[in-house]
This record gives C-alpha cells, structure tokens and sequence, in this order.
C-alpha cells in the first residue's frame, strides 16, 4: 500500500477515488501527498491534486471528475456544456517549474524526471483529441495505475528514483509544503484551511482541538449584511440558529448531513456553524445515481415533519462513499407555516434560486411546503442526470428519459408540475429511484416480457428513436413484431398516437398496419404488428434489378395510397422498407404528417432529402409528396447499385445522380426521380410507379405491347389487322368483360380499343366499361364511335368523363382500318399521365359494313333510293342526338338507331 500524506482535504468525490485507488493498489515504496497548496517560481499559488513518488518519476496529478467526451480546444476543454481551462496545459507548466525548482533545492535532483497526468474519473469520460494535443497526458481512471508503472514514460536521459533519490526528494517536499499557519480558531475549532468566502459566508476546513480523532469538519462563519439594524441583526442571527435547531430534532440519517455545533463568534456579529465535511456537488457534473440519495434524505425530512425550503445544487454534497447527502440548512424548518414575517423572507425565496423555486411561492414565502420542497428536487434531479437545468434545453423531457429511462423520467416530470396536488410527495418519488433500474429497451435480450409479449430477437439496428423486436404473444402463441419507442417519452407517446391514428384508415398491402398500440402512463409506449419474415432494405447488398422495379412499384403504389388520404410518411429510408423477398413493406410512421398539421422542413433522415426542400418556412403537400417520392427512389438506386448517387453524405445541390451503368431505362427513371430541380423529377407516386410499371412492361414483353378489345362485330378483324406488332386480347360480350374483371382487370394492357355496340342494348354497358377505365386505369382508350358526323359532345352525351375525349375527324366512306394501326401506335407509344388523360375516338364500324354492302351499287339501283331514305331518318336521330344530355334518352336513339341499321343491313344483304 503506497503512502499517502494528507495536504488538504479532496476536493470532490473524483479526487478521492484518485487517491484511493493510488493509496491501495500502489506499492509500499511510493509515496506522496494529496491536496497540496505549492507557490513555485513563475506560477500563481496552486493546489495540486496528488504528488506521487513512483519507481521512475515523480508525477504531478490533476483529476477531472466530469462525465462523457472531452474535447480539447486550445486553452479550453469542453465536456458536455462545461468549458473550462485546459488542465493538460496547467499540469504540465506546473511540472515544468516543479522540475526546476528541485534542481534549485537540490543539484543531485537534476536527472530526475518530473512526469505529469491528467485523469478522466467520470463515468464514461474520455478524450477525443485528434490533433494529439493532449493525448500523452491525459488518461481514464482504468488506466492509471498501469501508466504509473509504465517505464517507457521515463525520458533515456533521466535516471530511475532509487532509495536516495527518494529521501532528497521528500526533503525538498518538506520544505515546499511546510506547516499550515494563520488560520483562525473559533472556540475549540481550528481552521486548517480556508474554502470559500463571499460577503456572506466563509467556509473553512476545520478540526476539534479538544478531540483532534474525530476528523475534519467544514466550518461556516455566517456575515449578516452590514445594512442590517440591531432588530434584523437579531432576525438574521435566530433564522440561522433556528435551521440548525430544527436539525437537532429530527432522527439522524445517513443522506442528512451530521450537524456538530452551532454558536456566536464572540466579539463579532457572525454565526459559526460546523458540521460534516463532504465533497460539494459540482454543478454541471451529470450524477444520476444520486437522485435517489436526495430523494431518500427529503423523505426523511418529510417524515420527520421538516421542510428544507432551499434546495439547490449548494445543498448536496457527496461523502466519501459517493454517496449524497442533504445540508445547507439555514432555512429548514418544523411544523405549520409562521408566515413570512417570521423569517427573512428575502432571504428565503433568494436561497434556492429562480429556477428551483416552486412557482406558487413566487414573492410568497407563507406557501413553502413539502410539495415546493418536491419541485425544487424534481429541477435539481432533472440537472443530476443530465448536467443542465430543463430551460437549457427545448425539449427537456425527452433528453430526461434518455438518461434516466422513461418510469423514473416521468416521475421528474411530475415532480417538476406547476401544481402542487399534481406533484408526488418525497416518499413516491424515492420508491421509483430506489427500484431496479429499468434495462436498456434499445437492446433487450430474449426472453425479456413486455406485458403479454415474450423478446424473441431484435430486428435489425435500433434507430433515433424505436428499435422493433420480434416478439411471442405468450396468450395466443402468435408471431408479432413490437415497435418501441425507447427514446425521448414524451414525444414517443404523441409519435405512437399520431402513429396509430393515421395507419389505421390505412388498408395496402405496402403500408404496415398495428394490431395493439399501448400508450399507458409511466409505461414505455409502443405499437405491435403482424409479424413478416423479412429483413430492412438497409441490410441487403445489391438486389436483382427485375426485384428492384417490381418492389419499387409495389412501395409507390403504397406511397399513392399515403398521400391520397392526405398521409406523408417524411422518412423513407432503406431502414424503413421491410422485405420479405415476394413484397416490400413502408414501416415506421414516427415523422409522419396528416393533412392539416404543421410540416416543418428538414424533418426526416438528411441523407435521403430532396436538395432543394424550401427552408424557412412549412412545406405545401405537393413539396411532402417531392420529399417521399425522392426518398423512395433514392432508396431504389441504392439497392440496384449498392452505393449512393453522390460523393457526398447528402444530396448535392445542383448536382444529378450517377447514372446507372446496366439498365437504361431504369436508369432514365432514376436520373428524372433524383433530378437537381423538383419541377424536372416525378410529381406524384402515381408517376413513378407508371414510369416503373409501363418500362417494365416492355421488357416482360420483348417491346411486343398488348392491346384489350371489345367488339362483338369485328374483334377477328382489328386482331388480324394489327398482329404480330401487337399482342391483342379480345372480349366479345359483357359477361367476358365481367369475368375478365374478375381475374384481375385490364392492369396488364398498354392500351384497350372499344366499340359501344357489343350488342342492340349496349350501349349503357359500353359506356360502363368505359367510365371503368377511365376510373380505375390509366391505360389510353380508343373509342369506336356511331357515325362521322357526330361532335364530341354528342356522341358523350352518356359519359361523365368528356374533359377526357380527343376526336379524330375522318370522311365518310374512308377505311378506318387505314387508321387502325397509327391508333395503336398512338395508344402505345404515349405512356404515363398525359396518355392517362386521353380517349381517342374513331369511326362506327357500321360505316366499314356500309361500304362493303354499297360501294359497287349503281346509280339506277333501287337500292340506292332506299340508302337515301335512311340517311334522311338517320340525320332525324342526329339531330335529336345533339339535344340529349341524358344516358336514359341516349340509349332510346340508340335503340331507334340500330332498329334502322339492322333493316338497312338485312336489305342489302338480300340485295
């Protein structure tokens, strides 16, 4: 055990597990001393935290106590919000005079290496320099004693600390150090040194002389202001006296500071207090595991009928356990309030601080309780676990449950409420602390129950805020998926109810759906899911490019479903798209947004944004649909490829993506999906699954496209017209029509060509296969129309979608089979919206019949008077065809119509 000599008292609980840890595991040849005052030639007076004699030097240390990751900056350190002077620089100056001033004492010193350490004794601390600023001196308290013994740190030109090394070397010590002298003594106390001193308070170390075994005490001469009159004076002096009394008769406890005395400085008009001496509570220093230590010392003091009424940082300290303990009690006080006017209510409600004072006591000290005393616990629990106060942060309570988990936040919360009946007493809020801590629910292990579900395994990686489990409902035995949202609880629960409320209206095979969702306070809230064997797109190497269309159109078809009930997802990222191999699933809904609520930019992953997203400002629905159509398909090139588009960990302004290299009509999807400018990419999902869709298509088909028609008359002939170019599908009856629908519809088709006359009382069924297509397809139609010479808005009189009717205007006896094949190549050539958006019309087909039964008639021919006729009682039902608006009256002349068509074919026919 290497020896220690006390210089002083640590100065925190950091410096005392320096100490210990040297003191026990250190051999019997070290020595040295700790907490030594030193005035050294070129350097102020200092303290320095442990001089130590090893085997080959003697090393200068300074402990740092704070939590979490250092960084060097120049003459600064900033860890967490704490910036402070470089310690390195320090203790190396220090061992630079250190060194010298040996020499100066001694001459046989001058090979003796003066070695210097700074070490991290905080939980988690450690140094992130990567200019190598200080590296070489600065060390985890897990790395001390084996850098102490480490011989390689001894400079060649220096010489090993031997025997009489040693003794030259505490010789000169002894000198620096000396005895303490000029402190005062009050009464049997004697000050060995002084701690602080502000125009109201002075605190010394301090002995008993009387009983010198009984340790150190920290000693507090207490000013009264000198404005006071000889009535307040005496005020003053009794609020003092009284805090202490009050101490005196509660039962004692370990979290509640030992008070030893309480007396006038005779001759002055100061009041000395002594109690325990314990290592003060470094505000900014992050110590969670005191929080139960405060509590438990409050509840003490509440059971025992006393309030503290001035809890703050100054009011903790820690023991040489690193344990906390309540002091700092000038205000406590017993029994019912006695109303301002019996202390120095200034002075009260300046004690704690603005940020530690309940707010019903704000100017009013008559209303101090139990509850105010809880607030003032809940704000100083809230900066034990995270090193700041609530108001330095915009969103306080999520970081809380980060730290602290989501019970125990919850619980600071509410200590923290504005009213006092909705806040829990000491006693409450101590018995969340002192339970089990609750585990780490970004990686549960199996077998780990949440309510009636059973951990199977995690899926996948945890994310910002959820991580998703495949979970056993130990009720049913079913397979589930559990997402749960394990950061930020405050929100979590508003992200799990917005969640909920908007997957529920959703019903596609692409978009993920909850079964259960609990959202129960103080309960760690999640959502369950039908579980699917599958992985995240994120976990997947380069997929089939084939794959890649196929899912990609199934994602965007899900897309469309989200945004046509107002739904934007905000965050697709490959970690956000589950594939089981037949499917690809949207999961994780956390930034999604409704129609009608506030869209904020810059929402989501940055790596998966649109470049150009306005900032500044909140996001129309057209700029959300941009974000989620871009994110989907940045999310396909990276499984096509592998890699992302850019140089670069977001999208570049002003840049285009690198073009694939394999397939290039995919590629032409992905450069107009991931263009620089959102006015040149896709504006909807429904855009870029027709792109995905109808380019798919062509490569199934060998480029040969696929035409559906419907015509009883001529079916055979517009087949035989248009094939082998064309892969034709003929229907030649309603009923055909209906089981065609049945197997799936005319999703399959490039295009679909339709005559209204299937049979003498069709047309009504015509027209409702049409309104079908036009309704449930974005596939262009060709429409066999009645006769030449009607307008558009004549022969859709019956039709609802006339906005939707291009008309091609032909004379009458020409070959409408002539057009037949540039219909086609209309109808497959123009693919996506603008084709979507089109009906091609063309002539009756009984004009084709006409002229096959006439075009040799002669001129002299009965016939020919009886063709006449008909045209004069046709142009009768032209005309009363311009004036209906009706499908009942349409369907009438149509009738009347195909009455006179069907005589005029069977005269010809005998003719």
């Amino acid at each position: 055990m290497a020896d220690i000599l006390p210089g002083g008292v640590p100065a925190n609980h950091a410096e005392v597990k320096v100490i210990e840890l040297v003191r026990r595991r250190g051999p019997d040849r070290w020595k040295g001393a700790h907490n030594v005052m030193i005035a050294l030639p070129g350097i102020e007076e200092r303290e320095i935290d442990l001089i130590l004699v090893t085997d080959s030097s003697v090393v200068l240390i300074d402990t740092k106590g704070g939590r979490g990751r250092v960084t060097p900056a120049g003459p600064l350190w900033r860890q967490g919000l704490s910036v402070y002077e470089n310690p390195a620089q320090k203790i190396r100056a220090n061992a630079r005079a250190f060194k010298t001033w040996l020499q100066d004492q001694d001459p046989r010193l001058h090979r003796i290496n003066v070695d210097s350490l700074v070490v991290l004794a905080g939980e988690n601390a450690r140094l992130a320099d990567p200019e190598g600023q200080d590296h070489r001196v600065t060390i985890p308290l897990a790395d001390l004693m084996t850098t102490l013994q480490d011989a390689r740190r001894l400079p060649r030109r220096h010489a090993p600390i031997d025997r009489n090394y040693r003794a030259w070397i505490f010789e000169a010590l002894t000198k620096l150090i000396g005895p303490a002298s000029g402190f005062k003594q009050f009464r049997d106390w004697k000050t060995t040194k002084k701690l602080s001193e502000t125009d109201r308070l002075t605190e010394f170390l301090a002995f008993d002389v009387a009983n010198p075994e009984s340790g150190t005490a920290l000693l507090q001469v207490h000013s009264p202001p000198p404005e006071l009159s000889e009535a307040q004076y005496r005020e003053h002096i009794l609020r003092i006296r009284n805090g202490y009394d009050e101490l005196h008769k509660i039962e004692p406890h370990p979290r509640i500071i030992r008070f030893r005395a309480c007396f006038p400085n005779p001759g002055e008009a100061e009041v000395v207090t002594v109690m325990d001496h314990h290592t003060p509570y470094n505000p900014g220093d992050a110590r969670p595991e005191l929080i139960a230590d405060l509590l438990e010392g409050l509840a003490h003091l509440h059971g025992n009928g006393a309030l503290h009424r001035a809890l703050s940082p100054a009011a903790l300290v820690i023991n040489m356990d690193g344990r906390g303990v309540l002091t700092r009690f000038d205000h406590a006080r017993t029994g019912p309030p006695r109303g301002a006017r019996s202390i120095d209510g200034e002075a009260l409600l300046e004690a704690p601080g603005d940020d530690y004072l309940a707010p019903e006591c704000v100017g009013r000290p008559d209303r101090l309780s139990p509850r105010s005393d809880v607030h003032a616990a809940g704000v100083l629990a809230f900066e034990l676990a995270t090193g700041a106060r609530p108001a330095d942060f915009d969103e306080p309570w999520g970081r809380l449950a980060d730290e602290i988990g989501p019970r125990r936040a919850d619980m600071v919360r509410s200590m923290c409420a504005p009213e006092p009946a909705e806040r829990p007493t000491a006693e409450q809020a101590f018995q969340v602390f002192s339970a089990d801590p609750e585990p780490d629910y970004a990686d549960l292990p199996a077998g780990f129950e949440i309510d009636k579900y059973e951990v199977v395994a995690r899926l996948g990686e945890p994310g910002a805020h959820a991580v998703a489990y495949h979970v056993r409902d130990t009720l049913d035995g079913g397979d589930r998926v559990l997402k749960l949202l394990h950061r930020d609880l405050v929100h979590a629960r508003e992200r799990v109810r917005t969640e909920h409320a908007i997957l529920k209206h959703i019903s596609h095979p692409a978009v993920t759906r909850p079964v259960h969702t609990n959202l129960y306070d103080g309960a760690i809230p999640y959502l369950v899911f039908e579980y699917e064997q599958g992985i995240s797109l994120a976990e997947l190497s380069v997929i089939e490019l084939e794959e890649v269309r196929r899912f990609g159109e199934q994602l965007a078809k899900g897309l469309e479903a989200l945004h046509q009930k107002g739904i934007h997802h905000r965050d697709i990222t490959p970690q956000n798209l589950l594939w089981t191999g037949e499917s690809c699933t949207i999961i994780d809904f956390n930034l999604a947004v409704q129609a009608g609520e506030p869209a904020a930019p810059g929402i989501g992953t940055p790596r998966y944004l649109p470049p150009d997203q306005p900032v500044g400002r909140e996001l129309t629905a057209a700029e959300l649909t941009d974000q989620d159509v871009y994110g989907l398909a940045l999310c396909l090139y990276e499984a096509a490829t592998g890699d992302y588009p850019w140089d670069a960990e977001t999208p570049p302004p002003g840049v285009a993506p690198r073009r694939l290299n394999t397939d290039h009509d995919l590629a032409d999807i992905l450069d107009k999906a991931l263009a620089p400018d959102r006015g040149d990419r896709f504006q909807s999902a429904a855009d870029l699954y027709e792109a995905l869709h109808y380019g798919l298509r062509a490569r199934v088909r060998n480029c040969r496209p696929r035409l559906l028609v419907i015509d009883d008359h001529h079916t055979s002939t517009i087949k035989g017209e248009l094939e082998p170019d064309y892969d034709c599908h003929t229907l030649k009856s309603k009923q055909a029509w209906d089981e065609f629908l049945a197997n799936g519809g005319p999703l399959e088709f490039d295009g679909a060509i339709v005559d209204l006359h299937l049979s003498p009382r069709s047309l009504g069924e015509g027209i409702e296969i049409i309104e079908y297509l036009c309704r449930h397809t974005d596939i262009p139609i060709a429409v066999i129309t009645m006769n030449t010479g009607q307008r558009d808005d004549e022969f859709n009189a019956g039709l609802r979608h006339r906005h939707r009717v291009v008309r091609l205007e032909h004379k009458h006896g020409e070959d409408w089979l002539d057009s037949i094949q540039e219909i086609a190549r209309i109808l497959t050539a123009e693919t996506g919206t603008e084709a979507s958006r089109r009906v091609l019309a063309v002539l009756d087909s009984a004009m084709y019949w006409m002229k096959l039964r006439t075009g040799d008639v002669a001129p002299d021919d009965p016939l020919l008077k009886r063709r006449q006729d008909f045209y004069t009682e046709y142009d009768e039902i032209d005309m009363l065809a311009r004036q209906v608006r009706t499908v009942a009256e349409f369907r009438d002349l149509d009738r009347r119509a195909l009455r006179l068509w069907r005589e005029w074919f069977q005269e010809t026919a005998a003719g």
